[in-house]
């Protein structure tokens, strides 16, 4: 991950864990803990490393050591410390696709997302001028 998106994390975070830990009267509070770590709500492995490419911070937040050690396995799905689906890389278009249930991810990078019609007409566009 390069310099400017860790940037941008800490920008966002203010070096405070972004974890919800605890809900209180129905409401949920930031984990009070400083943040020492950046967290893959999708994992690399999913393919989250290409939404690093392009730049994109949505899928990361910046944890307290105690709260990284507990965003593994399925409950950390329901906790909110990881987004179900899959990114993969489109070499025609080169852009990320998002495949999945994450409303955000699947309007922007999803297939017949704008940046893909962007894409696509581009690269049309280019092709008739060559």
């Amino acid at each position: 991950m390069d310099l400017p998106l860790r940037r941008a994390i800490l920008r966002r975070s203010l070096g405070r864990c972004e974890a919800f830990v605890s809900i209180d009267n129905g409401h949920p509070y930031r984990c009070p803990n400083m943040a020492t770590e950046i967290h893959h709500l999708l994992t690399k492995g999913r393919g989250g490393s290409n939404l690093d490419k392009v730049g994109e911070t949505y899928h990361l937040i910046h944890l307290c050591s105690d709260c990284h050690r507990s965003a593994d396995g399925a409950v950390a799905y329901d906790t909110g410390l990881l987004i179900e689906g899959n990114v993969t890389w489109d070499r025609f278009l080169n852009i990320p696709v998002y495949t999945g249930p994450d409303e955000y991810l699947a309007k922007r990078y999803g297939r017949g997302s704008q940046q893909d019609a962007e894409r696509l007409t581009a690269r049309a566009v280019g092709e008739s001028t060559s």
